[in-house]
């Protein structure tokens, strides 16, 4: 990266997604309302006059505000008051930084990360993770709190995250491909695949059984952990079989409605969870969760 001071002025290309700073090209992203661009070098340089670090540059009204000097960056975005998440590391670790740039966040994954997105405001931020992982992780920037981890509902990994406000009601949504992508394809993987609540999520890779619906009319699924299902030794649909559920009631599998071997298959069905069966079984995590096979 170019040692650059602050104040000192930025040229931008408005035709593509490249900022030229003298002849140095940098990769950029603007905040939700343009206020801010970021930008970033992959590698720092040594040359016969001297080094140029790596790092990342926040850009206001064409002058650099602020140089933050970390190796490996691979994707940046701002929000509109200044707050960066960040991808780096050759891929496997999420940054988030402040606008003074001080780092609010450093945390590694074991599987690479896909794609990076902050809320406009700043306040939260997401990201996807490659297989085995395969999911999108939340977190709030101010404190660096971790809201959870929820399962990629597709089979591809995710190339595109988006938060959205409708309502009140704030959602991160999963894209195979970005809506606004120039890419020749098929229009189907420009769609939403999902569309997550910014809000604690439960860890669902904890929950160990099945998942059960005793009767469809009322719209709820119950959780039957396996050491339950170890005592009747994975007969289920026969005659005389009862399970005791999370939530204490019991159920008789052969008149359910609906078994689902996985649970986290549940979860994004039409049936709700159980409020009983979630609090005695499952976590809100406060620390990553990551699926690593």
């Amino acid at each position: 990266m170019t040692r650059l001071g602050h104040g000192q002025h930025l040229i931008l290309n408005p035709i593509n997604p490249f900022s030229r700073i003298g002849v140095e090209i940098f990769y950029g992203v603007p905040s939700d309302n343009g206020q801010y661009i970021a930008c970033w070098a992959e590698n720092e340089r040594e040359y016969s006059k001297g080094y140029e670090p790596a790092g990342i540059c926040l850009v206001s009204a064409h002058k650099v505000v602020q140089v933050i000097e970390v190796s490996g960056i691979s994707e940046a975005v701002p929000g509109n008051d200044g707050t960066i998440a960040a991808l780096g590391d050759r891929g496997d670790t999420f940054y988030l930084f402040d606008s003074n740039g001080t780092q609010l966040l450093k945390e590694s994954f074991e599987s690479n990360t896909a794609a990076v997105a902050i809320s406009p405001n700043g306040q939260y931020a997401a990201l996807a993770t490659a297989f085995p992982d395969n999911a999108v992780h939340i977190y709030e920037t101010r404190n660096g709190r971790y809201l959870g981890r929820t399962e990629n509902v597709s089979t591809s990994v995710l190339g595109h995250l988006q938060f959205t406000s409708r309502n009140d009601k704030r959602t991160v949504e999963t894209y195979n491909i970005g809506p606004d992508s120039t890419l020749d394809v098929d229009p189907r993987r420009k769609e939403v695949l999902d569309e997550i609540p910014v809000e604690a999520q439960l860890d669902m890779m904890q929950l160990e059984g099945i998942a059960i619906v005793p009767d469809s009319s009322i719209g709820e699924w119950h959780f039957v952990p396996n050491e339950i299902l170890e005592e009747v030794n994975g007969a289920l649909r026969i005659p005389g079989v009862e399970l005791v559920m999370s939530c204490g009631e019991k159920v008789e599998p052969l008149t359910a409605d609906l078994i689902i071997d996985n649970p986290q298959n549940a979860v994004k069905g039409r049936y709700e969870f159980c409020e009983k069966c979630k609090s005695s079984s499952a976590a809100y995590p406060n620390t990553k969760v990551e699926r690593t096979r």
